[in-house]
């Protein structure tokens, strides 16, 4: 984060931390989707008065960043960064180097993100290490804390927008040890579906399945120790095949309750990642519920895949 206003020169950046902590009223997968979304993290970075004609970036490890920050007399600050590390929704590393008119990097700093539950609110410790600067790099370093300050309070808004408009949310990543095209299959078809979807002590007694835009959706769970019964339909709104689905979700027992699943697929050097971000829960132990569920669900595929499982 930079800013532009000049400041004199500072000899021993290198090396000296910039440590912030703050608390939003959000739950941490909200904020933390403000930090990996391209779209809610231009709504919030840099400081008062900027914008983000450009902001892209890869959520994953090795993944690409650019942003190119506007400040209020329409100069435009270019930003190039990469992501080191990704571990959601408790942390994310990130280096980042503003640019000058030639493309050069004008200074390099590693940022650190945390994210803790703190009740139903999000405490984020942001830690940013300067690994390189230029001669040209002190009146922007000079303005790092009160750039990200004042940053850090556009996303508290934004933050709380978003948990009042949707509601709580979240977001898990996982690898897989599989081609897109077998991960992708084990969630379009019913007799893969089958094999892992559900909590554990959980089976699917009956998976139907009609993977199209617009089609629906139809899974019965049983719970293996009662016999319990738990129904979930809903409709597909976007299908690519092996490479992204969102659905409507909803149980039998809630059915005017209706959330939404995105399930994006990413071929890796070692399987595919897949990304999940289910949105618009009622509150906030409804989300820890399906959290759980969710996550129980992925350690059975990822059972499944190390068991040679396939089509």
């Amino acid at each position: 984060m930079t800013t532009a206003n000049p400041a004199p020169a500072e000899s021993a950046a290198i090396g000296r931390d910039l440590v912030l902590t703050r608390e939003f009223d959000a739950p941490r997968e909200v904020v933390f989707r403000a930090w990996t979304d391209p779209v809610r993290l231009a709504q919030w970075w840099g400081p008062h008065g900027f914008s983000n004609p450009v902001c892209e970036l890869d959520p994953r490890p090795g993944g690409a960043i650019r942003i190119h920050m506007r400040g209020p007399d329409g100069t435009t600050y270019p930003n190039r960064g990469v992501v080191r590390e990704i571990l959601e929704p408790e942390q994310l590393v990130f280096t980042m180097a503003p640019e000058d008119a030639e493309d050069r990097p004008i200074f390099e700093v590693r940022t650190l993100v945390t994210f803790a539950e703190a009740g139903r609110r999000t405490r984020l410790t942001l830690k940013a290490e300067v690994l390189a600067t230029t001669p040209g790099a002190t009146r922007y370093l000079a303005g790092m804390e009160q750039g990200w300050s004042e940053s850090l309070e556009r996303l508290a808004t934004a933050a709380a927008a978003t948990r009042a408009a949707e509601g709580p949310s979240l977001l898990l990543v996982r690898r897989f040890r599989a081609p897109p095209a077998l991960v992708y299959a084990a969630w379009t078809r019913p007799e893969m579906l089958a094999q892992w979807w559900g909590p554990h002590h959980t089976r699917v007694e009956r998976a139907e399945l009609d993977v199209r835009a617009g089609g629906r959706f139809r899974v019965v769970l049983v719970e293996t120790d009662n016999g319990q019964r738990h129904e979930v339909s809903g409709t597909y709104t976007e299908v690519e095949p092996q490479r992204r689905l969102v659905f409507s979700w909803a149980w039998a027992s809630t059915p005017e309750r209706v959330s939404r699943v995105t399930v994006t697929f990413r071929p890796v050097s070692d399987g595919t990642e897949v990304t999940l971000v289910h949105d618009r829960f009622a509150d906030a132990d409804t989300a820890t519920r399906h959290r759980r569920g969710w996550t129980e669900s992925l350690e059975r595929l990822t059972a499944h895949f190390a068991a040679g499982g396939g089509a």
